[in-house]
């Protein structure tokens, strides 16, 4: 049975594709990638949107490059991958960690950091999936460590129908066989969640990620009836440090496309 981490648990379209790396744990090539902003921050709404640093933080912020995958082969075609690909810069000793984006949501793209949270309504905060950049790890909203430095994460809004709950689990593969599920099967990723084949059984959540590591992830309501959604999480290098998001949405209009939960609604 596969390991999940402590828990009970669009944006503008592009043409061009990333280049991944067969067998190296390397960081992509940035050729034929259209940069989306030098701010990181999503503004609430239309996907895609960028607003100068709303937090008014005075550290330098990441960019991230927006695309969207739609399989070739028709069969396939019933899903699409939305990616993100975060560039951090590298910040002095002592900086600030409360100032740095880490906060994600795959619902609008949006990047915040702590003190920008704090510093807004706590639905803001409820709309995140994970954070990426804290403490080297990825981490969702059951883990307690968020708990201190999110003023409204604690146990109670993790456990209403308010916040969405994210299940991660580690997996040993390829960025090879990553490209082929993002680019020409998104929809495979309900299956690979609950592939016990690939899960790696080593993985503690308590050590910092490295370049290469892998995460699959699944987001889900205990109380609604919605689908289930599925991505990818990739670390690709720590120095700087980039992190590639993948989430894979219905490709047609047709709201009544589900995938289901390879371990039953839930849990």
């Amino acid at each position: 049975m596969y390991s999940f981490k402590r828990a009970a648990i669009c944006f503008f379209s592009c043409a061009v594709a990333f280049s991944f790396s067969a067998c190296e744990k390397e960081a992509l090539t940035d050729l034929d990638l259209m940069p989306a902003s030098s701010k990181t921050i999503n503004q609430r709404g239309e996907i895609g949107g960028y607003i100068p640093n709303p937090g008014g933080e005075n550290l330098p912020q990441p960019t991230i490059v927006k695309q969207i995958y739609i399989p070739k082969n028709p069969a396939n075609a019933g899903f699409k991958t939305l990616a993100w690909k975060i560039t951090w810069p590298t910040y002095p000793a002592g900086a600030d960690e409360d100032q740095i984006p880490t906060v994600f949501s795959t619902d609008d793209g949006a990047l915040n950091s702590f003190n920008y949270l704090n510093s807004v309504d706590s639905t803001e905060t409820y709309k995140m999936h994970f954070s990426l950049y804290f403490d080297n790890r990825v981490l969702v909203s059951n883990d307690t460590d968020l708990w201190a430095p999110l003023t409204y994460l604690d146990f109670y809004s993790v456990g209403s129908s308010d916040i969405d709950n994210t299940a991660l689990k580690k997996i040993n593969t390829s960025p090879a066989i990553v490209e082929d599920w993002v680019k020409n099967n998104p929809g495979i990723l309900a299956s690979e969640m609950g592939n016990d084949a690939n899960s790696d059984y080593e993985y503690d959540d308590w050590e910092p990620y490295q370049a290469g590591d892998i995460y699959i992830y699944q987001i889900y309501k205990h109380d609604e009836d919605k689908p289930f959604k599925y991505g990818v999480i990739r670390i690709v290098s720590m120095s700087p440090r980039v992190i590639e998001v993948y989430l894979a949405v219905p490709n047609i209009n047709d709201f009544s496309i589900t995938t289901p939960s390879p371990f039953g609604p839930g849990n």
